[in-house]
Formats: structure tokens, sequence, C-alpha cells
């Protein structure tokens, strides 16, 4: 099955925007969607802003809220992916075949007052940041230091300026098998007890983190 990217033309990236959300595509069938939005299938992302920041966003959420929200805060968002095929009939990143990236984050970044990217998947195969760097960026490579590090700089060479990034951990909750395997994870999984899954407890701590100047600042 090809999927082609439902909202990165109606929704294109706000050049006055402090930070943008990157992730690679959508699931294939968004008649199943919660909300006909980002991150729309289960409301994963925006579930999580909801707990952490129960002023700002109340749950369930709407895309009317969820586009207010990110007005107020100034955070916009885009993919890497435009079209796909799939091995499976799956959300997963591992069963994506790219066939056509998103290639206007360039100029679409260049071109903003962006000054902080949050990926939400790494470096495993057709994750946000290894396809933002391969495939939006032409990299032959991930470079190094970027494979070994969830926070550093996007190349000033190629978007013209310092734009700072960070990698979270998907909000889907297929990613909390990887939390839980994770060595910072297991440090500090005893202050996330009260929780009934402590890996959900440790991403809304990352997720946070990440935000919480932005937001609540």
């Amino acid at each position: 099955m090809t999927t082609h990217h439902r909202y990165l033309d109606l929704y294109p990236v706000d050049p006055t925007a402090k930070a943008i959300i990157i992730g690679t595509i959508h699931p294939h069938d968004h008649t199943k969607f919660v909300m006909d939005f980002f991150y729309g299938s289960q409301c994963s992302l925006w579930n999580i802003f909801a707990e952490i920041f129960p002023d700002h966003m109340t749950r369930p959420t709407s895309r009317e809220a969820v586009s207010q929200f990110l007005a107020d805060h100034h955070i916009t968002m885009s993919d890497t992916i435009r079209t796909c095929n799939r091995k499976n009939n799956t959300a997963l990143d591992k069963d994506l075949i790219p066939r056509l990236y998103n290639t206007a984050l360039v100029s679409q970044l260049r071109d903003s007052q962006i000054e902080q990217v949050f990926f939400t998947s790494g470096i495993g195969k057709n994750n946000a940041l290894r396809t933002f760097y391969t495939g939006v960026l032409g990299y032959k490579y991930l470079p190094g230091a970027v494979a070994k590090n969830k926070t550093g700089m996007l190349p000033s060479d190629i978007l013209g300026r310092s734009i700072a990034y960070t990698v979270l951990y998907s909000p889907a909750t297929t990613a909390n098998r990887g939390i839980r395997n994770g060595k910072e994870f297991k440090k500090l999984r005893h202050l996330f007890a009260n929780y009934s899954d402590a890996a959900h407890g440790y991403k809304i701590y990352l997720y946070k983190a990440a935000f919480r100047n932005l937001v609540a600042g």
C-alpha cells in the first residue's frame, strides 16, 4: 500500500514559530483517526501535552484546541516523509519504504524563526532524525556525533544558521517497550512507581523537560 501525507500541504510550517515537532509520516488509514491532524490516529502526542499541561490543553481534545495550543506557544508541525509504501499494515517506522522525502523542510527551516526542532523518533530504521539527515538533507550516512547524542545542532551550512535539536521517544505506546530496555529509564524507574506504566511516566518526564520553557515559561 502507498501512503501519501495528508497534512503537510494542509498545515504548512509556520515561519514565525519558535519550535517545530518533526516525525515521519502518519498511519495509512486516516478514516480511523480520532482527529484528522498530525498525531491524530490515537491523539498520543496531544494526550501527553494534556497530561503535562492541563491548564493549556484539555482531554479529550479537538483539532481546533490543538491548533490553538500550537499557536499560543509558537510551535509548528511537520514530517520527513511525503510518500511511502509499507512492508506491513502497521504504523511502525521500520515497516516504511520511503518513496518521497519532504525536502521542502530545508527551505522552510531556513526561512523561519525556528530555534528548536523536536524529533519524535531517533536513529532507528526510518526514524525521524535518521530520515531527516539521510532523506531530507541528503546525507549518505548519519554523522557519528548525531548518532551518539539526543541533543545537538543541525548543520548551519545547509540551514543558514544554528538550530538546536532534541530527540524524544515516540508518543505512541509502542515506544514504551524500547523505553523499558533503556539504561537511563532503569536508573530512574523508581521515580515513576505511581504510574500504572513506569515507562509512560518516564516519557511524560522527558516531554515535560523538553517543552516546559515553551509552554509554561
